[in-house]
């Protein structure tokens, strides 16, 4: 599926001077002012389609790479290295588009530019001034928004380490309403529970979920992060079964804001980094048996 993707892809691509572009091309569901200065919905490269572009060719190229296969990785190294970078906008934002043209409305509800911060990993602490620019971004969208953006602005605040700002859209994710009418703002949940928007959206209870695991614990193959965005009010607490990558199940305990307990327990042989509390330990898992580790 994903060689037939990329198979695609590399046929869609276009040159435009020194990229490869996608067009047409929407960031969903936003318009832009033109240089016309009408509205206009479609254009070339947006952001989102570009950082899910690099995503799928990365990973195509990692499974060639573990299958030691050839395919297509001589044209996709190729196109993939002038796919256009992550640039900053006029107000120091991560553009939405290609070119740095204005949105025609600031707090529209989708974030779909900000894809390599989340669900993607495009952009990362590695990456400083382009996480200050998706900073920007979020601040310059506001807060609004049904409930599945308020989700997914939570997971990127998360993201972001802004664990205080992810809690706020939380709570207003849990807003009681009873409205039945579409609105795009206003968010909420329905009296059973599920997200409010007519009907409703399955995507902002998922997300919601998403978003406090987002801010408990983020890993990587080899690598986990404890408690990367926690705010405040979850001073005390504990968390049984959450997953890392690698096929890593986690429980945790922490005391005022500090880890006190963690277990590791690895369905195969390998080595993790576990970071908490300012400092990195290497701990090394044997298959289906469990680690288990207090810190003082």
């Amino acid at each position: 599926m994903i060689e037939g993707a990329v198979k695609f892809y590399l046929g869609f691509l276009f040159p435009y001077g020194e990229y490869y572009v996608t067009g047409p091309s929407t960031s969903p569901e936003n318009r832009f002012c033109g240089e016309d200065g009408k509205p206009h919905s479609v254009g070339m490269a947006s952001t989102m389609d570009i950082s899910i572009l690099k995503e799928l060719f990365g990973y195509y190229l990692k499974i060639c790479n573990i299958l030691g296969i050839e395919g297509e990785t001589v044209d996709v190294k190729r196109v993939l290295s002038k796919l256009p970078p992550f640039k900053t906008g006029s107000f120091g934002q991560i553009r939405e588009w290609l070119l740095d043209y204005p949105e025609t409305e600031i707090h529209h509800r989708h974030v779909s530019h900000l894809y390599g911060l989340y669900p993607g990993n495009l952009i990362t602490e590695n990456t400083p001034e382009l996480l200050e620019a998706c900073r920007v971004a979020l601040e310059r969208r506001g807060d609004e928004g049904t409930g599945w953006c308020m989700a997914w602005k939570a997971c990127l605040w998360a993201r972001l380490r802004d664990g205080e700002h992810a809690l706020g859209l939380l709570k207003n994710q849990l807003r009681y309403t009873r409205e039945e009418n579409i609105s795009c703002v206003g968010g909420g949940i329905y009296p059973n529970m599920l997200c409010a928007h007519p009907l409703f959206q399955i995507d902002g209870n998922s997300g919601f979920a998403a978003a406090v695991a987002e801010m408990l614990i983020r890993s990587r193959k080899g690598y986990i992060l404890l408690l990367p965005a926690l705010p405040d009010e979850w001073k005390d607490g504990n968390v049984r079964g959450m997953k890392a990558q690698g096929a890593i199940t986690v429980d945790f305990e922490w005391r005022d804001g500090r880890i006190h307990r963690v277990r590791l327990c690895s369905s195969c042989e390998q080595k993790v980094t576990l970071e908490c509390n300012g400092i990195s330990k290497t701990v090394f898992l044997r298959p289906d048996g469990t680690e288990d580790m207090i810190f003082d």
